[in-house]
């Protein structure tokens, strides 16, 4: 688990998921010959929760923002049981 994600219990639900803490970070990838630069961004993550809201082969989650549109942190929670297995709750749909 990183560093920047802690496991957590909704409160309301009674059902365990993640709250990923805001993280920036950079680094480098390579694909064959080509290095390119990579970024972490909390507003990309979470536009991607969006995007991706409602789909069943995905954690579920959103994002929590401070009075300024800065977001503070990312949470999934999932109905299916994947938040206690990250990857993939066998048997589940």
């Amino acid at each position: 688990m990183k560093h920047w994600v802690k496991h957590a219990i909704d409160l309301e639900k009674d059902a365990p998921c993640f709250i990923k803490l805001v993280f920036h970070e950079k680094f480098t990838c390579r694909i064959g010959g080509i290095e390119f630069e990579c970024f972490r961004s909390p507003l990309k993550e979470a536009r991607i929760l969006d995007l991706t809201r409602n789909h069943r082969n995905v954690m579920q989650g959103f994002a929590v923002t401070d009075g300024f549109w800065k977001i503070l942190w990312n949470a999934s929670c999932c109905s299916n049981n994947r938040a206690a297995d990250p990857a993939g709750a066998k048997g589940t749909e």
